[in-house]
Formats: C-alpha cells, structure tokens, sequence
C-alpha cells in the first residue's frame, strides 16, 4: 500500500511539473494554420524531409499543432543582394508567412524566432541570414475549401 501510495504521489508530481504530461501547459495547442512559404536559392538536400522537421520544431516550440504547420519551399534562379556581401551575409533566405489575424502578435514573434532558429538548425543557413514577413490575414481575405472565410469557426478558429 505504501509503494502505491507513494507511486501515485511520484505520478502527480511527475504531472505537474512536465507541461508536455500534463497537457502542454506552458505551450497550449493553437489554432491558426500557418502557411509558412520558403523561398531560397536551389538547396542541396531533400526538402520535403527538411520541411518535416522544420514544421515538428515549430509546432514544439509555439504550441501549433504539427498538422496546422503548413510548408512550401520555392527556389529563386538567382540573387542579387548587394547589402549583403557588406553584411557579411553569404545568401538571404525569404520565408513569408499567413495566418490569420486572431494569432496575436507574441504567438507570431514566436513563430517567426522559432521558425528562423529551424531553418538555422536544419539547413545552412544561420539565422541572420532568414528574413520573414508575416501577413496576417483578416476575414473576407481568405478563400479556402471552397468558401470565402466570414467567420474565423469556418476554418477551426475561434468565433471573432
């Protein structure tokens, strides 16, 4: 009885200190489904493995679920950066991001630190190099499975 006792005592304690056991406190699951577009010079490397690991990061880090972290990677035929061979810059990279607009805008700083640290983590890039732009849609400006957005519930968010 007392191996119990203090078994399901460990247990509790256990619970409440680990955010992830304990249903992710310190990063609740978010809804916003952001479209995370990666644009780049061509990239040794399969990027669809790459992208997979970069969207697990992401959702880990900022609380999206990994099935709302969408991305797509493009490839530039060419640069031309004169700023950055003065900044010590080797390439930039260009990542625009969509979300919408109920995100706030410490969940969106969020995103973009932890989506530049992946992009550092995962290809050769290092984090000065990422520049991302975020656009935070509104309703009325998205149109998805076959509807104009009016209503944020539509899509799985909260009604605003």
């Amino acid at each position: 009885m007392v191996k119990i006792l203090i078994l399901v005592t460990m247990l509790a304690l256990l619970l409440s200190a680990s955010p992830t056991l304990a249903g992710d406190q310190a990063a609740p699951s978010l809804t916003g489904d952001p479209m995370i577009k990666i644009t780049s010079l061509p990239m040794k490397g399969d990027l669809s493995r790459i992208m997979a690991k970069i969207s697990a990061d992401v959702s880990r880090e900022t609380g999206f679920a990994e099935k709302e972290v969408t991305c797509y990677w493009q490839t530039f035929d060419a640069i031309y950066c004169p700023g950055c061979r003065g900044a010590g810059l080797k390439k930039p990279i260009y990542v625009d991001i969509y979300i919408p607009a109920f995100v706030s805008a410490k969940q969106q700083k969020q995103l973009m630190v932890s989506l530049a640290e992946a992009l550092a983590r995962h290809t050769d890039y290092a984090t000065q190099e990422v520049f991302i732009a975020v656009q935070a849609l509104q309703k009325e400006q998205v149109y998805i499975m076959g509807n104009v957005v009016t209503n944020w519930k539509q899509v799985g968010g909260p009604d605003m």
